[in-house]
């Protein structure tokens, strides 16, 4: 019994991590589809298809999904910057992100491109960020302050300057991503501790946004970091059968570490816009 990683690796494909949990007087029996490069870009990481644990308590089931692939981390305000920097003037405010309490988080500076509002972090935050990482660090920091619609437009034009059909992960997809096949808690295992991933009490100040991959611990089984923490992701799931919220995953800066357990589903009205949540895209896999 156990839960194992198995590494598989051809010349000419991506290397797959495969994890396997193995219960009580049962086995394990899986086919991998080895994936090339071009399927899974740099900044993806690759979701074998397979059976998984979903959800947790009594409400826990076994899911199967198909292969697919999935951001390495959120779309960063760089990433969405120069998203706006394509739109029509006419639609830039209609995209940017903003909440009604702290209005807009990107505007234009001197150089004529988009940067991030220094309000976004403050404080001792703020020195110690501009200390470890340095000026621009902000650039680094997920998007946020967008609504759902806006997620959507960003995978479609990314898509447009890909060619490939980008899409937000499904809630099942997203979850998967994060934990993996054995039902764990969090993506490191079932230890709560908040140094783990970024929640309201892994730092001795006031929590505010860090940038992606601040926390390795938090990086899950198949490579997703910030799995847990940082901002919730925007999934294309809905939380309720009258189809009114879509179901948010991953928990964010703002919350206790209970919330940052990978089966927690929350929830967004679709034109909901806030500092806690932001997104990362996916893609399906034939």
């Amino acid at each position: 019994m156990g839960t194992y990683v198995v590494v598989l690796r051809k010349e000419g494909f991506c290397d797959v991590r495969y994890p396997v949990h193995i219960s009580r007087n049962r086995e394990w029996r899986g086919t991998v589809r080895l994936r090339t490069g071009e399927e899974i870009e740099e900044g993806m990481v690759f979701v074998p298809g397979g059976p998984f644990t979903f959800g947790e308590g009594r409400n826990a089931a076994i899911i199967e999904l198909p292969d697919f692939a999935i951001a390495r981390y959120p779309v960063t305000m760089a990433e969405y910057a120069q998203f706006l920097e394509s739109l029509p003037l006419d639609e830039v405010e209609e995209r940017r992100p903003q909440t009604p309490g702290d209005g807009a988080f990107l505007v234009r500076g001197a150089s004529g491109r988009f940067e991030p509002v220094p309000i976004i972090v403050e404080g001792k935050a703020r020195e110690r960020l501009s200390q470890e990482i340095g000026e621009g660090f902000e650039m680094r920091l997920p998007a946020c302050g967008l609504s759902y619609d806006d997620v959507v437009a960003f995978c479609e034009w990314k898509g447009t300057v890909t060619g490939r059909r980008y899409r937000l992960p499904t809630e099942h997809e997203r979850e998967k991503a994060a934990r993996g096949v054995d039902g764990r808690r969090f993506p490191w295992g079932d230890l709560e501790d908040s140094t783990l991933a970024k929640c309201r009490d892994s730092r001795p100040e006031p929590s505010q946004p860090e940038p992606i991959g601040t926390f390795p611990t938090s990086t899950s089984v198949y490579g997703m970091g910030d799995a847990s923490g940082g901002v919730w992701d925007w999934t294309d799931s809905w939380f309720d059968e009258r189809e009114t919220l879509k179901v948010l995953k991953g928990g964010s800066w703002s919350m206790a570490i209970s919330t940052l357990r990978c089966p927690v589903r929350y929830r967004g009205v679709p034109r909901f816009r806030d500092a806690n949540i932001g997104f990362r895209v996916a893609l399906s896999l034939d």
